[in-house]
């Protein structure tokens, strides 16, 4: 395989902090942009040319504040994202909003209680828009995905934190909930490629990706020197892939899994050492469980072995 490939990234940022109505202001400006080209000549294709270009423009603000008991912190951010240079799709531009909000409320100097709504933006990388493909192994190829979109993340977190004025012990106690729109994937189809059929990995976009669970933390000194600490979470997690339109035999169907995960950790901490114990657990709770992995066996071991030239 031969590959020439060159990428040329540009970073930019401007940023303001000062008051603004008796409250922290922070804003700014960023930009991110690259351009790619890539030339490849492989066993798949004789010669294969992937150009591409995106620009990310980022605008943000941050107010901040604390009065009395009570605290604030409101994030406004807005990024469009313009990707063009493609061959194998038109150009896109998306603009996405992506707020950002913490509600705090302090009973005393130990005792607080807050709410936060974050959200962020992942863009595919240039590898996973490239429609390059490259050999793995015998019958399995991974490739890129030029239609892959941008995946956004939203978290709401509730969180109640308690700690002693000496330190003897801290307790933290949260709930969250996270939902990742378009999640970006690895997922599997089968395709032919100079008349071999072979498997190909590829990048795709979730159609549902949530989590909801509770995490806690007890941390205790039980004398000067030594601390000793316990943090344990169950989340329930819930995935569900895109159906995928295909007529060959092997196919991803739609996936549908919902999981439940209890992890526990323990650790003690001198001044000396650190010791530690992990533990979880995993319950599967979806009604028909997606076997990709068998699969995949299956169809490696009736089909042929084949050579590409």
């Amino acid at each position: 395989m031969n590959s020439n490939f060159s990428k040329t990234t540009l970073i930019g940022e401007i940023a303001y902090s000062g008051k603004l109505l008796n409250s922290r202001l922070s804003s700014g400006y960023r930009y991110i942009g690259w351009w790619s080209n890539n030339e490849l000549t492989n066993s798949l294709y004789n010669k294969y040319r992937y150009t591409d270009n995106l620009n990310s423009h980022f605008i943000y603000a941050e107010l901040s504040r604390r009065i009395s008991k009570f605290s604030y912190r409101v994030s406004l951010g807005g990024n469009y994202i313009h990707n063009n240079g493609r061959q194998e799709v038109q150009d896109k531009s998306q603009f996405i909003f992506s707020p950002r909000i913490m509600l705090g409320y302090s009973f005393n100097n130990n005792n607080m209680l807050s709410i936060n709504y974050n959200s962020g933006v992942t863009t595919p990388s240039t590898a996973n828009l490239s429609n390059t493909s490259v050999f793995i192994m015998n019958g399995i190829i991974k490739t890129g995905n030029p239609n892959l979109q941008s995946s956004t993340k939203k978290e709401i977190l509730l969180s109640y934190s308690r700690s002693h004025n000496e330190g003897i012990y801290d307790i933290d106690i949260a709930l969250n909930y996270k939902n990742n729109k378009r999640l970006i994937f690895y997922t599997f189809e089968e395709r032919e490629i100079n008349g071999n059929k072979v498997i190909a990995q590829f990048p795709s976009n979730a159609s549902l990706d949530s989590e909801f669970g509770i995490t806690t933390s007890i941390t205790t000194q039980p004398f000067k020197g030594m601390r000793i600490g316990d943090s344990g979470s169950i989340l329930y997690q819930s995935f569900k892939s895109n159906k995928q339109q295909s007529k060959d035999k092997f196919q991803n169907k739609s996936i549908a899994q919902s999981k439940i995960d209890i992890i526990e950790n323990c650790r003690l901490v001198t001044k000396e050492s650190t010791y530690g114990l992990s533990i979880s657990w995993s319950f599967n709770t979806s009604k028909k469980r997606f076997y990709e992995r068998r699969k995949i066996d299956n169809h490696l071991e009736s089909a042929e072995s084949f050579n590409f030239k």
